[in-house]
């Protein structure tokens, strides 16, 4: 039997993404995920949701984060919803290629950490907020979505 999706509300605050995390975190092991696979999803969800709460939340109305997600035998299949301004992850440009980091602009890293973590990475505008949909691979793979070139790091 499959077990029903895991769907929850996240407040906008770094308390309410712990404890969306822990909840998925103890969902996930209940499903029978392996303990690094949940991390990398725990670090993606971090990274989506932090970024959604600190430059997606819209000026007249605080964020509004919902999480749906559901465990195959080999990863975590994550959709979020927020109501920010347009944001496609999969297009954004990634980190200079070759900028030192005290030349360069600052953020930029959490994208090179979702496209590292990241297969299947699918955006679409809905009315009034984002939809991101994603799958973690719990064991790592070759990246299935494009890595900035090598040097981006520096």
């Amino acid at each position: 039997m499959t077990a029903p999706p895991f769907q929850r509300d996240i407040p906008p605050t770094a308390a309410g993404l712990a404890a969306a995390s822990q909840a998925l975190a103890d969902w996930l092991g209940a499903q029978g995920a392996p303990q690094a696979g949940i991390g990398r999803v725990e670090l993606v969800l971090e990274e989506v949701v932090m970024n959604v709460i600190m430059h997606g939340s819209p000026a007249e109305a605080p964020a509004r984060i919902r999480l749906a997600a559901s465990a195959t035998p080999g990863a975590c299949e994550l959709e979020l919803h927020d109501n920010g301004p347009a944001f496609d992850p999969s297009t954004a440009p990634p980190r200079r290629d070759g900028a030192a980091l005290d030349q360069d602009r600052p953020g930029g890293l959490g994208l090179v950490l979702l496209r590292r973590y990241a297969r299947d990475l699918r955006y679409t505008r809905l009315a009034g907020g984002n939809q991101l949909r994603l799958s973690i691979p719990y064991q790592p793979q070759t990246p299935g979505f494009p890595l900035p070139p090598p040097g981006t790091l520096r």
